[in-house]
């Protein structure tokens, strides 16, 4: 199976526009599990990998502006 790599992307306006640090701590633990949940659910191809992003937590849960998702490629000799 093909493994990728996703490199978040936020600025501190998006951490400002999602009040993160206002939630209540009971709601950010909340929220921090079920970004954890999603993040393990990996896809088999890129197209797949970027479709997982459509809702991802990153965006729906987490603050945060973009994602790039790139494929891991094997380490040569190995």
């Amino acid at each position: 199976m093909k493994r990728f790599v996703a490199v978040y992307i936020g600025t501190h306006d998006a951490h400002s526009r999602a009040q993160w640090d206002r939630l209540d701590p009971a709601e950010r633990a909340a929220r921090e599990k079920a970004g954890m949940v999603a993040w393990m659910k990996w896809g088999a191809t890129h197209a797949a990998a970027a479709r997982m992003f459509a809702d991802h937590p990153h965006f729906a849960i987490f603050p945060g502006d973009s994602v790039e998702i790139m494929e891991c490629l094997p380490i040569p000799g190995r």
